[in-house]
Formats: structure tokens, sequence, C-alpha cells
């Protein structure tokens, strides 16, 4: 088997002789011209692709399918009749009744 300690220590002794961060503040700034890069990419016009079509669609009809289940709930009055589970009591309660 290895031995992890000594990779260990050596990773350690390795991260104690890292730059300092004077060395990484000039390590992370951008490099010339990459603002104009990327504003470049911005500039141009998307590929429009099936799948992205697609997505799109479906979002759609999700949004107007939610929305139209909404309508349908809000503009529909209340039934006086009750739910199925209570119309199963109430068949039950009459079915002894007539015993």
């Amino acid at each position: 088997m290895k031995d992890h300690s000594t990779k260990l220590r050596r990773l350690i002794e390795l991260a104690r002789r890292a730059p300092t961060d004077d060395l990484a503040k000039d390590s992370v700034a951008a490099p010339y011209g990459f603002a104009s890069r990327v504003a470049a990419g911005w500039c141009r016009a998307p590929q429009a692709r099936v799948a992205d079509l697609w997505e799109r669609f479906c979002w759609w009809g999700a949004a107007v399918s939610a929305s139209v289940c909404l309508l349908v709930s809000v503009a529909q009055p209340t039934s006086a009749e009750g739910d199925a589970f209570e119309l199963l009591f109430h068949a039950h309660a009459q079915s002894q009744q007539l015993f």
C-alpha cells in the first residue's frame, strides 16, 4: 500500500510555498482585448436551433394550460352535490334504509 501521509505532507509543504497575494492579483487580471471579445459575442446573433424553439413552445404551452386551469377553477361555481367520497357514504346510507 502507498503511504498517504507522505503525500499529504508534500502537499502541505507545496501549499506553504504558494505565491503570495501580490502575485495572485496579477494572474487574475483579464488579458488584453477580453472585454471586446465578450462584447462581440453578445452582439453576435444566436443561432436558432430546433431544440430551443421546441423548449420555448413547451414553456408557452405549460403557461397557457396552467392559466386555463386556473380560469376554469375560478369561473366554475362550486357544486352543492359534494365530492365522490361523500356520494359513496350517501349511497351506502340509502341502501341500509331499504332493508
